[in-house]
């Protein structure tokens, strides 16, 4: 078997694994990429305050060393179901024939205030993760660290801003991907989408000793695609065959499995179980909103997640330098709950107001950077 017959055989097998008639793609199902598609998926905006809260035990554990969780040393991998939520959503409330300049101007006003403000408050913090320096701080504030091999550019001042500079890299292709996919057929996305995240996975497990096999943006848009080639599938009126508890399983199934691999491999071989997870989550969305995870504090956790994240490995590290001898878990307790408190003062006094006063409007359809846009909308609470 050829590796090219072997990649066919593995999108084919994928594909079908979300819908029996994923390799037949009718005008009809063209048509509906063209038609309004619900764009609250409370579920799916739930799922970001997981990832975030992953990343978090995986810096205050394995990176810092504060205090031990199980499985924490795979946390890391939050960051790339952000990339897959941040694909998928985008892909699935973009409106053809939306203006590219109009698609930055949301994104811009989406990201950029909030980082701009915890990079001004990397410049006067005790501490930072790596360096703190003008020819630091620059790659930083214009985004594009991640294109740098060297950690101190990439990770320097808040370090958890290189993600950032990767979406910022998916936002340029955001526009032309979107055209080029709205044309071909559902099959030939996910094999276009599963030959970029093979190929990225190959060169992972190859250069896993390299610093940028975790950060280089062209490694980390293979998440990216398949979670565009996951909304068009949706948008297309296709069912999926995985119920959300099922894919749930899988991911489990997923990281007991990834303890086996070496960094920073389980990042790119976990997205096709978030594929799963995500899409299930939106389509159980789809027929019937609401759940634990569509619980209205649930979804608010997932809202204040993308300022979660930017603060919470800048208060980490500061709560561990202001309070040396303190044991860990109360270290990473008062790490959590000041994170906690700041990523709600960052969200309502800087990320919301300056996203409506940079778009004249007081809600968002399209989604995020680390993670999906807010949903618009509070989502009352429903039975599961």
């Amino acid at each position: 078997m050829t590796v090219s017959t072997a990649l066919g055989s593995l999108t084919t097998h994928f594909s079908e694994a979300l819908s029996p008639g994923l390799c037949r793609t009718t005008q009809a199902g063209r048509q509906m990429t063209s038609k309004p598609v619900r764009s609250n998926l409370p579920r799916l905006t739930g799922l970001r305050a997981f990832a975030a809260l992953a990343v978090f035990g995986f810096h205050v554990s394995s990176r810092w060393g504060i205090f031990h969780l199980p499985l924490a040393y795979l946390g890391y991998t939050g960051v790339a179901m952000f990339f897959v939520l941040s694909g998928f959503v985008l892909a699935w409330s973009t409106r053809p024939g939306t203006r590219a300049r109009t698609f930055y101007r949301r994104r811009f006003a989406r990201i950029y205030p909030a980082h701009l403000t915890v990079l001004l408050a990397a410049a006067v913090v005790p501490v930072v993760q790596v360096a703190r320096s003008l020819p630091v701080a620059l790659p930083n504030l214009f985004l594009v660290q991640s294109w740098s091999t060297s950690s101190e550019y990439v990770y320097g001042m808040n370090g958890d801003s290189w993600s950032l500079s990767c979406e910022m890299a998916f936002y340029a292709a955001f526009p032309l991907a979107f055209y080029f996919f709205g044309r071909l057929s559902n099959r030939s996305r996910w094999a276009l989408a599963g030959a970029w995240w093979a190929a990225a996975t190959v060169i992972v497990v190859f250069n896993r000793a390299q610093g940028w096999a975790y950060y280089y943006p062209p490694l980390q848009f293979g998440e990216f695609v398949l979670g565009m080639a996951a909304a068009f599938h949706l948008r297309e009126g296709r069912p999926v065959r995985v119920p959300l508890p099922l894919a749930l399983a899988v991911l489990g199934a997923g990281i007991l499995v990834s303890r086996k691999l070496p960094y920073p491999v389980p990042a790119v071989a976990l997205a096709l179980a978030f594929v799963l997870v995500i899409a299930a989550a939106a389509r159980r969305d789809i027929e019937a909103p609401g759940g634990w995870l569509g619980h209205r504090w649930v979804v608010y956790a997932g809202e204040v997640s993308y300022s979660f994240y930017l603060v919470h490995e800048l208060t980490i590290i500061n709560v561990h330098h202001l309070m040396p001898g303190v044991p860990g878990w109360a270290q990473a307790g008062t790490a959590l709950a000041v994170a906690c408190m700041l990523a709600v003062v960052l969200h309502h006094l800087v990320e919301r107001p300056c996203r409506r006063w940079l778009t004249g409007s007081r809600r968002s359809a399209d989604a995020v950077v680390v993670a999906p846009d807010e949903q618009p909308g509070p989502v009352p609470a429903t039975s599961p």
